[in-house]
């Protein structure tokens, strides 16, 4: 199974280190052509972080990979990303985990980020002050989540 980006490890035959700031330029201007306000001077900093980048930062994210951690049967779904922390709380009292290596995964979904911050919330006594999303609220009146 390969869990890595689809973004080539090479960009026309160059590694990413010679080409991520030409690359990320490339990005900025597709933007701009949905965003024409998104102009020079709005940019505040700019990072070009290649797939090799984000490898070399996060070990288990290989080739860039936005699937984090491992995709096995023991940390798959509620078992991620494995039962002591499945549930975004850890063992270390106060310390909370989410991201793609938590339920429900990878792919930039945001759901684990939401779901840890609704667990955070409680945690602290908080109301949850947000709404909540209707695609949540119809998986929810359907039965797909608690």
């Amino acid at each position: 199974m390969r869990l890595e980006t689809w973004a080539p490890y090479q960009v026309q035959g160059k590694d990413w280190d010679e080409v991520k700031a030409d690359e990320g330029k490339r990005f900025l201007e597709t933007w701009r052509k949905y965003a024409p306000n998104l102009s020079e001077d709005r940019v505040i900093e700019r990072v070009n972080w290649s797939p090799l980048d984000v490898e070399r930062r996060l070990a288990d994210m290989k080739r860039g990979s936005i699937k984090q951690g491992a995709y096995s049967q023991l940390q798959m779904g509620h078992l991620r990303p494995n039962p002591q922390c499945s549930s975004y709380v850890t063992p270390v009292d106060g310390l909370f985990v989410c991201g793609s290596s938590v339920h429900p995964g990878g792919m930039v979904i945001l759901g684990p980020g939401y779901n840890a911050a609704r667990v955070v919330a409680s945690s602290l006594g908080k109301k949850v002050w947000w709404e909540t999303p209707g695609l949540v609220s119809k998986a929810r009146e359907s039965g797909y989540l608690p």
